[in-house]
């Protein structure tokens, strides 16, 4: 009986999943489906089994997403709203520049403190700003735990593509590209990026905003830089997954 209870369970857990995803009502109701049933976008072996596991994982991720995420997100909401005001100086929101600086440690991002797995909401926090679209962070943390857009609970923090997506339906351009060389070949003045990658000696990965300024690549969220290609930053931070180039629509 009590496998039978499972198979049942698991079959309405893979229906559920078909479902699209969309975020939060106050933003565009674009789904996630793409994001999360698309091809390999990142193009490594490492990449695919992450691909392999968010798949498999999909049905309980989307179930979470109907069910217990809407209550952890407005949770959260209340309890990381009331750092909101750290990221502003002289009444003007700033950039983020470090996640494991006070008040990051303190928010919440599903299963996890930001600090360990925030780099990619903290990524669409400092490109909506750049281009003068800013949200508080708490609120992007709740959209993407409303619309369930977490790896694992946020064990594995969020897939490039669903912060790609969301830019996406803040009415940004995005353009996606798998050579690092690439970056550097059409990178110029003022020109925004986001860049993934895997960091030196570790599994984890790591996402940051990018801009150039004055002829040098001025990254976001890192200990280092500023950077006179990305080849170089690269060089010191870890192994190019994937990149962006990111523009107004």
């Amino acid at each position: 009986m009590k496998k039978v209870i499972s198979i049942v369970l698991a079959c309405a857990m893979l229906l559920y999943a078909g479902a699209p995803l969309a975020f939060a009502a106050e933003g565009p109701t674009d789904t996630l489906a793409a994001a999360f049933n698309g091809t390999v976008e990142e193009g490594t072996l490492f990449s695919a089994l992450l691909d392999f596991i968010y798949r498999a994982y999909s049905a309980y991720g989307r179930a979470y997403a109907g069910i217990l995420c809407r209550i952890s997100a407005q949770q959260h909401l209340e309890h990381n709203r009331a750092f909101d005001q750290a990221f502003y100086e002289d009444g003007r929101p700033v950039f983020i520049t470090g996640q494991h600086r006070e008040p990051v440690p303190s928010m919440l991002l599903g299963t996890k403190a930001l600090s360990q797995n925030g780099c990619g909401l903290i990524m669409v926090y400092n490109v909506l700003l750049e281009f003068g679209k800013h949200k508080d962070l708490s609120k992007i943390i709740y959209d993407f735990e409303r619309a369930g857009a977490l790896g694992l609970e946020g064990e594995l923090g969020t897939k490039e593509m669903h912060c790609k997506k969301y830019l996406e339906d803040q009415g940004l351009k995005v353009t996606a590209y798998r050579n690092a060389g690439a970056l550097d070949e059409i990178r110029k003045g003022g020109d925004v990026f986001a860049v993934s990658y895997r960091n030196w000696g570790s599994l984890s990965a790591h996402i940051i905003m990018v801009k150039q300024v004055d002829g040098q690549m001025a990254a976001y969220n890192t200990y280092g830089g500023p950077f006179d290609s990305f080849e170089q930053l690269l060089e010191r931070e870890g192994s190019y997954q994937i990149g962006f180039k990111i523009a107004a629509a």
